[in-house]
């Protein structure tokens, strides 16, 4: 099988192949450092002593805009049937919800 896809696929050279499909394509640089928002101390004391939201809010701020969707918590409740964790609300309601590059949900 190994033979074969040689043989089928001739080798093409690097430059072509990327030129083949975007013509505009340049080479890639990556973005500048970003230094910590937090210093190391304030990092290990919210890890060490923060707790829920509490410490995630430091770690990690969350969006200005959250993005819930169109829907209200009560209409997600009676869609299942049940309430869901009131932790669990309040971190969306602080972060949001959202969809990976994989097309994953998250939240």
């Amino acid at each position: 099988m190994t033979a074969w896809c040689r043989e089928a696929t001739p080798p093409r050279a690097a430059t072509g192949w990327a030129g083949t499909f975007l013509p505009d394509a340049e080479a890639w640089i990556p973005p500048a450092p970003v230094l910590p928002r937090l210093t190391e101390a304030e990092r290990r004391i919210a890890l060490e002593t923060g707790t829920g939201l509490d410490g995630l809010r430091l770690l990690s701020p969350p969006p200005e805009r959250p993005y819930l969707g169109n829907g209200s918590w009560e209409g997600l409740f009676a869609e299942l049937g049940t309430r869901l964790p009131g932790e669990y609300v309040r971190l969306m309601d602080e972060y949001g919800a959202g969809i990976s590059i994989d097309g994953d949900y998250l939240g």
